[in-house]
């Protein structure tokens, strides 16, 4: 594996195959290891998925002041951004955009961020 840079197109563009995966297979696991360098994994996908476009709230603080610039993003309140990011182990309270059933899209997508997940026990 090259030591490459979460900024670099080619980078993000890896990821974002990655994430379309993960999306299109819920329950499957997507391992960014190949190309996340040692960087954490919520930071990689926020520079993926990020730009001037997109609105993204940050309720309990995990986003690092010094990257908001690179993210490009717009900061918003967790009830109208499209992108929220939270900290697992703390208490939610907060009602993200759920969307509607035809009009998904103008819900918010949530990363939460958690130590480690495992599976389910199949039922």
């Amino acid at each position: 594996m090259k030591p490459y840079s979460i900024w670099q197109g080619s980078v993000q563009q890896s990821i974002f195959r990655e994430l379309v995966e993960a999306y299109s297979r819920p329950g499957q696991v997507r391992d960014l290891t190949d190309w996340i360098n040692g960087e954490n994994a919520r930071r990689v996908v926020l520079a993926t998925l990020m730009d001037g476009e997109s609105t993204l709230a940050d309720p309990h603080g995990m986003i690092p002041d010094e990257d908001w610039p690179l993210l490009q993003a717009r900061r918003d309140t967790a009830e109208s951004a499209r992108y929220v990011v939270v900290d697992g182990s703390r208490d939610a309270t907060l009602n993200p955009c759920l969307g509607r059933l035809e009009s998904p899209e103008f819900g918010a997508t949530l990363l939460i961020a958690v130590e480690k997940s495992e599976p389910a026990p199949c039922q």
